[in-house]
Formats: C-alpha cells, sequence, structure tokens
C-alpha cells in the first residue's frame, strides 16, 4: 500500500518539477517601481505589476493583503536589498519571497540588471513541492542567467499560482 502512494508522489514531484525555463525579461526601468538588490543583480519591478501581481495572487490564494496594497501604492519600500540582515523582517520581502517574486519573475515582469548590463534573459529551475502541515504547498525556484550558477533571485510559489 505504501510502496504506490510512494510512487506517485516522487512521479507527481517529477511532472511538477521543469528545469531551465528560459524567460525573457522586460527590456526598460520604469520609475515608478521598486528595486531588489540581490547581490550584483538589481531587479527593477514596476509598481503596477507588483500591484496587478499581488491582487491576482490574493484572488488565486484567497487571501487578503489590503495592508501591503496600500504601502506599496504609497511607496514605503523604494530599494530593498535581500542581503542585509533587517529585510526578512519586513512583510514586503516575506511576501517577495514568498510568492510575488516568482510570479513576476515568471511572467517576464522585471527589469534585470548586473552592474550596468542588462540582463535579457533568465532561467527558472523548480524543485519538488513542499507540502505544509495545513495541506498547501508550494514550490522553491531558482532564477539565474542561463550557464551561470549564480543566484538572482531564490523564491517559493504556491503550487496554485503554476
Amino acid at each position: 500500500m505504501l510502496r504506490p502512494l510512494l510512487c506517485l508522489m516522487i512521479a507527481g514531484s517529477i511532472f511538477l518539477t521543469s528545469k531551465g525555463q528560459a524567460i525573457a525579461t522586460s527590456r526598460t526601468k520604469v520609475a515608478n517601481s521598486v528595486e531588489v538588490v540581490n547581490g550584483g543583480y538589481t531587479l527593477n519591478l514596476a509598481i503596477a505589476d507588483i500591484l496587478a501581481g499581488l491582487s491576482k495572487i490574493d484572488d488565486v490564494l484567497k487571501t487578503d493583503h489590503h495592508e501591503l496594497l496600500a504601502n506599496i501604492s504609497a511607496h514605503k519600500w523604494t530599494t530593498v536589498d535581500l542581503k542585509t540582515p533587517h529585510a526578512a523582517d519586513t512583510s514586503f520581502v516575506n511576501f517577495l519571497r514568498s510568492n510575488l517574486g516568482c510570479y513576476l519573475l515568471l511572467q517576464g515582469k522585471a527589469a534585470i540588471f548586473k552592474g550596468p548590463k542588462l540582463v535579457t534573459s533568465i532561467v527558472g529551475d523548480d524543485g519538488p513541492p513542499e507540502v505544509e502541515l495545513d495541506g498547501s504547498s508550494s514550490f522553491p525556484i531558482f532564477f539565474s542567467e542561463r550557464g551561470s550558477d549564480e543566484q538572482i533571485f531564490l523564491g517559493h510559489m504556491s503550487t496554485k499560482l503554476k
């Protein structure tokens, strides 16, 4: 009984995992945006795309982030450095790492720079889904430039958003 269940779980994780999904990125930096710094990379995310993504995620996951929406609209965050210790303490960074960042990057809704150089294509590698105690599940996604192991962004996304 356990063996068929284990085989089904392994097959499901292989089915949900995609390696090397190439994604074209935005070609322009916009003024009304949030800059997300992660090591040598800077992601320029338009406020309009952040708000649209947040609304879509709330609709799909049946969540309510109205306070976060208000703070983003009020430009509470203009630059976020993911490598600083206090970055993890903000609700925006938590949501960016848990769903929003992956959702926007998979849609190509970011202008990405490595120093002054525009990165025009990235790769998103999915990991196997992780099931929480409440029954929800998410999967990690590692974003990098094609042919590089240097991390542009690492986050988790709900399987309901895939």
